[in-house]
């Protein structure tokens, strides 16, 4: 064979895969035509399928179901070819190697396997009969199709006849079933074949409205018209299937397809019904909230109290950090208070409730305004009008509050315990990375930083904004500061510890050691301080002040 002819060859064959490859890229979907008669066509607009038939539905993957003079078959459309249409209904049993449950129009009792086993080359069916049929009516639809399939030649004769079953219904087919209890609803407890084991699988839950396998080998559970079964799903007395999940360590929610929920105790017993919008757990003790419609009620696994639902807030779940309430609420984007027996406390009108550091206090905001509630008291006290109003993190129930775009600190006691004079205030936090309770970052309109500290209920500032002081750090014995270059250090009342006159500092766990003359190895001293900021003595160390280790273990512990 000459070169010629190879190039040929070699350009059809390429030919004839681009256009099979172009083939199998084009999308074919069912088209009516103007005689009401149905077909399928390819995005090309043309008829893959001749629009002759009366109806045509998807069966998943490749396959259609087909009907023509009111008889059925299936459509392969990978093979262009339609399977005897001549049935008069076609369940889909299977997904590897394509399997229909067919039943002939004429021969009510006549039911035929058809697979599809997919011949190499020719693409053929293969049609096998399902022998010593028997099938089952049960009820709404449903039959149960049992028999065997002749498999052929087998080494062992007990292989040869694989024992099969079709549980179907709306033309979902779920293979092998050897028999099948309904439990409730489209729920069906079977037992199956195992064909790689060639053993019964029994207790397989399935959905027959899908064909899922919900759960093998499932023990099976009455109790409170709920069925339990896999450990973790139930079904509902009107047949819907729940998760089972925990919500916290005392109850368990019960979750539907459907978004509606509904709540078990840890004895399965219902507390709920499965007709809630939402369940969430309260973050706090033994508390849960339900809603329904706009509507929320608490649930308290010990107390059992208000398992109604008692309050109009869809903002809600409810927040609870303590065990005796109250409990913030939101209805129609305002804030109020309920106590634990559902009853309101403070009427939702308020922008914010803040829950307070102190036990028995509650920060209201409403436009500005202020406000208290005390709960031994029960009563609300005005606390002012404050531009702005928000928790210092870090601190042990300390506000910023703003007036006329200046900066303040209101306490939970409602007073005003830094004035509002400065551009910005933020918490002060030590080295270690803690917070200082009570002492806070303060801006003055220059940009200039500065320490206010609270001390005997009034803020004081302990290092004033624009003193000249940078702030290096802070210790548990003070703040270290610095000024023309050299470090000094502040108490944490606003004493002076000692002077700015030192290149640096040395931390022990009782002492400290301020250092001069660290530039010059020879002639650096230490002056040693205790934590109470008393001068103790002069260390001249020499050299020896670059084994820092040694120093500390010798003059500051």
């Amino acid at each position: 064979m000459d070169i010629k002819n190879i190039i040929k060859r070699m350009m059809a064959l390429i030919a004839i895969v681009v256009i099979a490859t172009a083939a199998m890229a084009q999308t074919a979907t069912p088209k009516q035509n103007d005689k009401g008669k149905w077909g399928i066509m390819d995005s090309n607009g043309k008829w893959v399928l001749k629009a002759d038939y009366t109806a045509i539905e998807p069966m998943g993957g490749k396959y259609y179901r087909v009907q023509k003079d009111d008889k059925w078959g299936v459509y392969d459309n990978e093979g262009g070819k339609v399977l005897d249409c001549k049935y008069s209904t076609i369940y889909k049993a299977g997904e590897e190697n394509m399997s229909f449950v067919a039943q002939e129009k004429d021969k009510p009792e006549k039911w035929v396997v058809v697979k599809w086993e997919k011949i190499r080359y020719s693409g053929s069916w293969k049609k096998k009969d399902l022998k010593e049929v028997s099938y089952k009516d049960l009820g709404d639809g449903i039959t149960l199709l049992t028999g065997t399939i002749d498999n052929g030649f087998s080494v062992g004769e007990d292989r040869r006849y694989e024992p099969t079953g079709f549980l179907m219904k709306d033309n979902i087919c779920i293979s092998p079933v050897l028999s099948a209890v309904q439990l409730r609803g489209n729920f069906f407890l079977c037992m199956t074949f195992d064909v790689s084991r060639w053993e019964t699988c029994s207790n397989c839950v399935y959905d027959l409205s899908t064909g899922e396998l919900i759960a093998a080998y499932a023990q099976v559970v009455e109790k409170d018209s709920l069925i339990f079964f896999g450990g973790e799903y139930a079904i509902t007395a009107d047949g819907r299937l729940c998760k089972v999940g925990e919500v916290n360590q005392n109850v368990v929610m019960l979750a539907a397809s459907d978004g509606k929920k509904g709540l078990l105790d840890l004895d399965a017993n219902l507390v709920f019904p499965v007709e809630y919008d939402d369940i969430v757990d309260g973050k706090c003790g033994d508390f849960v909230f339900v809603g329904k419609d706009g509507m929320w009620g608490i649930y308290s696994y010990n107390n059992k109290l208000n398992t109604g639902l008692i309050y109009p807030a869809k903002e809600c779940p409810f927040k609870v950090e303590k065990l005796d309430g109250p409990i913030v609420v939101t209805s129609k984007g305002k804030a109020g208070l309920l106590d634990i027996h559902g009853n309101e406390i403070v009427k939702c009108e308020y922008d914010t409730v803040y829950i307070g550091t102190i036990s028995d206090r509650y920060m209201l905001k409403k436009t500005g305004n202020m406000s208290m509630y005390l709960t031994a008291e029960k009563k609300i006290v005005s606390l002012g009008n404050y531009d702005s109003f928000e928790y210092i993190t870090g601190t042990t129930g300390y506000y910023r509050v703003s007036q006329n775009g200046k900066f303040g600190v209101l306490n939970e006691s409602g007073t005003l315990v830094v004035p509002c004079k400065y551009s910005k205030i933020e918490n002060a936090f030590i080295t270690d990375g803690g917070d200082i309770d009570d002492g806070f970052h303060v801006w003055d309109m220059n940009g200039l930083v500065g320490i206010v500290r609270v001390i005997n209920g009034q803020g004081k500032e302990i290092l004033p904004c624009g003193s000249g002081y940078e702030i290096v750090e802070y210790e548990p014995y003070g703040i270290i500061v610095r000024k023309n270059g050299k470090q000094g250090c502040i108490k944490l009342n606003g004493a002076v510890f000692c002077k700015t006159a030192y290149d640096g500092h040395i931390n022990g766990m009782k002492r400290v050691g301020f250092v001069k003359n660290s530039a010059s190895s020879n002639d650096v001293t230490v002056d040693i301080y205790d934590y109470n900021g008393k001068f103790l003595s002069t260390v001249n160390v020499g050299n020896d002040y670059l084994d820092q280790r040694w120093f500390v273990q010798k003059y500051l512990m």
